[in-house]
């Protein structure tokens, strides 16, 4: 039996490496498999079910390209997994929450292709307690997916960055394929990877760790960039939009950037304010050559995406929510625990500078533990509620008018399906007589998802034939306004 201290150092050191890597994963797990059907299913998610809950996958492909900006691969996944063990809110979630768990250790090999185990592990840990991808990875939608595929597109380029494999050249087509197929916004990951990599390229001999070279990245450019873009550019011909109608100017929010900033770390100011200040530190660390091809990846994988993304939803005329940005939120936290790893160097002890750098990061899991517990529950909307109150009070003779989610209310109602219309329908109603009781009414649906123009002509009818409504019903998100109108 071999005694050698340092052997038994060198196991004993690995033993603890792979133990708390388990650990820290087995947590990240918990958190995104916990409660994962507890909620019901809100707006967008019931909009990818009913999508993908087609009797043919053609059928689920025409209905998925008349979405803007959406790419099918993650409906097609979710469509296996219901159509397996059935349509609940866990089914419908689950796969998100596999992808969302397996981007942890992703993100640690993604970031150990340039940085320190030490940076690395504290990313994963960061990661793992992300309170914005813990809840994405508990929504039934392309985000975690589209988290897991950027991470691993950007490990291959790095990956090739070192050593020239055909494999990995494969691979990286295969995955840049599925990321655009996952996202259109894929489109931003390969191009902050091309700036990346002509970037590097320029920084002639930037670090010996990466070995970058000029050949290496333009073969990359060339063979992973031309052929995903070619094979997407089919959908992206044929489903693209340039907007919707009745969203105000992004840039006219003044709170924009308040909003950004609070929501960057899933609703929390002080887990922001950490999120910054480590943030700083790693701007203000930047020092060597190495360094800066580390601060290119947290530009182009993070912090431009940010930008760029914002100025297309301005250009189409579409409205900005945090999940639009959450591909680029893994570099953002590797900046943040490159920020906390050199929190040491700031202290002419050693040992105290590691305790204070244990407790910044003991702090901000802390913060996110505190976050994903106060935001547990955050429906806007009772769409099971409304469904069976629908169920219970619609006869025969009536008809729904639901402006902006008569789809969705055929598709949870489906008994009363072909008796719900949409927001045409408004134009056709008008007040009258009275008729007999329980014939010819008109159910209206006001909803929070209702977009201006319909809100105003429900609001003008309802005001033109108050003296005729039969009765009203208040549920979460929603008001339902019995009328004894005719058509």
């Amino acid at each position: 039996m071999n005694r050698d201290p340092a052997v038994l150092l060198q196991t004993v050191q690995r033993f603890r490496f792979v133990a708390f890597f388990v650990l820290v994963i087995g947590a990240g797990a918990y958190l995104r498999f916990h409660d994962l059907g507890r909620s019901q299913l809100w707006l967008d998610e019931l909009v990818q079910l009913m999508r993908a809950h087609h009797a043919s996958v053609w059928a689920c492909l025409l209905d998925i390209g008349n979405d803007i900006g959406s790419a099918p691969l993650d409906y097609l996944i979710q469509r296996a997994f219901v159509s397996m063990w059935g349509v609940t809110p866990w089914t419908a979630r689950f796969h998100a929450a596999v992808f969302g768990t397996l981007s942890i250790p992703m993100i640690y090999v993604t970031a150990r292709r340039l940085f320190s185990v030490r940076t690395s592990f504290i990313s994963m840990v960061l990661f793992s307690v992300y309170p914005l991808h813990r809840y994405y990875s508990q929504e039934g939608r392309n985000y975690a997916l589209f988290v897991l595929l950027t991470l691993v597109s950007w490990y291959l380029l790095l990956r090739l960055s070192e050593k020239t494999e055909a494999k990995v050249w494969v691979a990286a087509v295969v995955t840049n394929v599925l990321l655009l197929y996952t996202n259109d916004l894929g489109v931003v990951v390969l191009a902050g990877q091309s700036l990346f990599a002509i970037g590097a390229a320029l920084m002639k001999g930037a670090g010996q760790e990466s070995s970058l070279s000029a050949k290496r990245y333009w073969k990359y450019v060339a063979l992973s960039w031309a052929i995903p873009f070619v094979t997407f550019l089919p959908w992206i011909l044929g489903t693209y939009r340039h907007s919707l109608s009745d969203f105000p100017n992004l840039f006219s929010d003044p709170y924009l950037i308040v909003r950004v900033f609070r929501e960057i770390s899933g609703g929390s100011y002080p887990l922001s304010l950490g999120f910054g200040l480590c943030l700083l530190l790693f701007l203000v660390s930047v020092r060597s050559r190495e360094d800066r091809v580390r601060a290119a990846l947290i530009v182009t994988g993070g912090l431009l995406p940010i930008v760029v993304v914002l100025l297309l939803e301005w250009y189409r005329e579409y409205f900005f929510a945090i999940r639009h940005i959450l591909f680029a939120t893994p570099f953002v936290l590797v900046a943040v625990a490159f920020g906390i790893s050199r929190i040491p160097s700031l202290f002419r002890n050693g040992s105290t500078g590691r305790a204070f750098q244990a407790s910044i990061l003991s702090l901000l899991v802390v913060l996110s533990l505190g976050t994903i517990g106060l935001h547990r529950d955050k429906n806007p909307a009772d769409w099971q509620g409304l469904s069976d109150y629908l169920e219970q009070k619609v006869k025969i003779t009536d008809i729904v008018v639901a402006p902006d989610i008569d789809r969705i209310i055929a598709y949870l109602c489906p008994d009363i399906g072909k008796r719900v219309r949409g927001r045409d329908a408004l134009q056709q109603l008008r007040p009258a007589v009275p008729a007999e009781a329980g014939d010819g009414r008109v159910l209206i649906i006001k909803s929070i998802y209702m977009q201006a123009a319909a809100e105003a002509l429900v609001n003008q009818l309802i005001e033109a034939g108050s003296g005729e409504v039969a009765d009203k019903q208040a549920l979460k998100g929603f008001q339902v306004i019995i009328g004894k109108t005719v058509r």
